[in-house]
């Protein structure tokens, strides 16, 4: 039993960073096509988020003040 405990634990910490991180990606593909609008476009091979002034992820504002 103690021969494999740190078989265990190596499998148990690369599984821990595995499934949030699928779960994640998953989630955001599904915020992504539910809110997506039908003029907007998608930007592929980007690090980050892209703030645009039209489409899903435009800026908001309040009396002409950027809120972003």
């Amino acid at each position: 039993m103690f021969d494999y405990i740190f078989l265990y634990f190596l499998i148990a910490a690369i599984l821990l960073q595995l499934i949030p991180g699928l779960f994640f990606l998953n989630q955001k593909r599904k915020i992504i096509a539910k809110f997506k609008q039908t003029d907007s476009i998608e930007l592929e091979n980007i690090a980050g988020i892209i703030i645009t002034e039209n489409g899903t992820f435009s800026k908001k504002t309040s009396g002409g003040v950027n809120l972003i």
